[in-house]
């Protein structure tokens, strides 16, 4: 049937066949009378080779969530932005007449609301700038000419992207290390030390239960950060000590989580009557926001454990394990978690010294040295 009407839209939708292309979109009718006439333009601009169908923003941006957008891994977050962003241009704009100007209005406005976390907005990043505005309207531009075959205006995605920081390179060094575990609360150490030791995002930590671990054949199976519906299933080996770990901290209580607290009052001394609980953001980040204060660790965070776990473990094992270690799909994505330090430099220098100086000597001909 070319004309139909989708549970999740008050407009009467077309589908139709043209020489083996399919044409489909939105009337922006919710009367049918109506809906038939406008199909009835739409063949005729097609057949006549006259031009393309048209579609609103708002029908663009609905068709686009109705077959793709509600599926996505962070759906719930791109139906605010979705929203927001069809108020920034105008629900009523045609897609053939959205160019550069109106996305560069919508990222003013989405520059100028802010955050919308806490009680204040707050400065938003330019990569925050570039994901919620420049790339959601690529992808609904990119429906509505490859899916909905209406009529869209050519865009210079490149001139529009706003520039981006370069990548965190914060490692922890060692002495940072011991500084923090010396300040931080003795039942925060466990969860601290294996998203050291595993690399692992704070939340895939935290989330960690007891059903995940395989002690037989000493594995982690965790669902991370994915493109893919429902996550990436992520297996990791584990270490003798991490078994040990792991173990001793499954047996101090009886959740289903891994890794757990013990309740402390405001005096910060641990209720012991209470029992231990399974371990959250909100009872780990005031610990470890004071942990780091205390041992004068400036400019770092929670995901720098990452970047230390990526960097320790590329110098070790090259580029390829630690890709395996972080689960990333692309190595490209890996090469920003494997920094080298001042010392690594250093070494390296001195050893290209040492031999080219060797070469020098064993030469008949040079003597030259650095």
């Amino acid at each position: 049937m070319s004309l139909y009407q989708h549970k999740n839209s008050p407009y009467w939708q077309y589908d139709f066949l043209w020489k083996g292309t399919r044409i489909h979109g939105s009337t922006g009718e919710t009367s049918k009378r109506r809906a038939i006439q406008v199909l009835e333009r739409i063949k005729l601009d097609v057949k006549s080779g006259t031009g393309k169908p048209q579609a609103t923003l708002d029908q663009a941006a609905q068709d686009y969530w109705d077959s793709a957008g509600k599926f996505a891994t962070a759906a719930k977050a791109d139906e605010q932005r979705l929203n927001r962003l069809v108020e920034y241009i105008g629900p009523d704009r045609l897609m053939s007449e959205i160019a550069e100007p109106a996305i560069g209005k919508a990222i003013e406005a989405r520059r100028l609301e802010g955050s919308l976390r806490g009680k204040s907005a707050a400065p938003l990043s330019n990569a925050t700038i570039n994901r919620t505005v420049v790339e959601l309207f690529k992808r609904i531009h990119q429906h509505a000419r490859c899916v909905m075959k209406v009529e869209v205006t050519e865009i210079n995605w490149k001139s529009l992207k706003v520039k981006e920081s370069e990548p965190r390179s914060r490692e922890l060094s060692r002495d940072e290390e011991e500084a923090i575990f010396q300040h931080l609360r003795s039942d925060m150490h466990a969860v601290v030390t294996f998203a050291l030791a595993t690399g692992l995002r704070k939340e895939n930590v935290i989330s960690i239960r007891r059903r995940d671990i395989d002690f037989i054949r000493r594995e982690l199976t965790v669902k991370i950060k994915s493109d893919r519906p429902g996550r990436k299933a992520h297996c990791l080996p584990l270490t003798p000590n991490m078994v040990t770990l792991l173990k001793e901290e499954m047996g101090r209580h009886n959740h289903a989580s891994v890794f757990s607290y013990q309740p402390h009052d405001t005096h910060g001394h641990p209720i012991l009557d209470a029992g231990r609980r399974p371990m959250t953001i909100a009872a780990l980040r005031p610990q470890w926001t004071r942990a780091l204060a205390a041992a004068n660790v400036s400019d770092f965070r929670w995901h720098d454990l990452r970047h230390t776990a990526g960097s320790r473990c590329a110098r070790i094992a090259g580029l390829n394990v630690t890709k395996d270690l972080l689960g990333h799909t692309s190595i490209t994505t890996t090469t920003r978690y494997a920094h080298v330090t001042r010392s690594d430099m250093l070494a390296a220098m001195e050893k290209m010294t040492a031999s080219a100086a060797d070469e020098s000597r064993n030469s008949p001909e040079g003597d030259t040295q650095i």
